[in-house]
């Protein structure tokens, strides 16, 4: 049985293999954008990684099975947190990554764990449940608001359709334009679509997947796929990632 206070716990079986597949070869730096600017190899890929192999193996290793997990040092574990949250999430190390870790799902799932032991997340990424809650996106910004002003008065929205559209927090909130011309051009398909309504259409949960703030994600999901399946929905056409 793992100690409850194990690292590896949230993590897959692959990723349990990537972790140990980093060579440290230092190729994925040179597309690192935070590398870029930092210059501070302390928050490297590499470094996160190697980090925190050694958290697993100091709590889960041959030696701590034996003799008992080792307590991690709280500086270790606060300068890993911030390290791993400094990250943009872009992928770019894992796409140049000559064994083909896929960075951009390990982070967040580092990022987790950090959460979990209550280090985690950096700043205003702290409020995002809170504001999700209350408002249903991660803006901060009114339900009400969220197809206006930007949603054409000529596109008809049915009811009830098998194909409905999901514009997404940043699409609605911030990039008007192209949830606009989305649905313009649905409309001039002609094959009728519906959409949830305003106070219906809530964060599919990605911002806090990617900071490492999973409590609320399977609530998300159930709301907004309860949503559609009322709707007699069985595509859904989405602009938010």
């Amino acid at each position: 049985m793992k100690n409850k206070d194990c690292f590896s716990q949230n993590l897959t079986t692959q990723q349990l293999i990537e972790l140990d597949a980093c060579t440290g070869c230092g190729e994925c730096l040179k597309f690192c954008p935070v590398q870029d600017v930092t210059g501070n190899p302390a928050i490297s890929p590499p470094e996160k990684i190697r980090a925190f192999r050694e958290f697993i193996k100091a709590t889960e290793g041959l030696k701590a099975r034996l003799m008992g997990p080792d307590k991690i040092d709280s500086r270790l574990l606060e300068d890993f947190t911030k390290a791993v949250f400094e990250c943009t999430t872009c992928g770019a190390c894992g796409q140049h990554c000559s064994v083909g870790i896929f960075t951009q799902r390990l982070w967040p799932m580092l990022r987790k764990e950090m959460v979990k032991r209550g280090i985690g997340p950096i700043g205003d990424q702290a409020k995002m449940p809170e504001i999700i809650t209350n408002t249903g996106n991660p803006y901060n910004m009114p339900a009400k608001d969220r197809f206006s002003p930007w949603f054409p008065d000529n596109v008809k929205v049915e009811n009830n359709a098998e194909i409905a559209y999901y514009a997404g927090c940043t699409g609605a909130y911030s990039a008007q334009p192209m949830v606009k011309g989305d649905v313009i051009v649905l409309n001039a398909i002609g094959d009728p679509f519906t959409m949830l309504g305003p106070e219906e259409e809530v964060c599919c949960g990605f911002p806090l997947f990617i900071s490492g703030q999973h409590d609320m994600l399977e609530d998300l999901v159930k709301r907004l796929v309860g949503g559609y399946k009322a709707k007699g929905v069985k595509l859904l056409l989405t602009s938010c990632p």
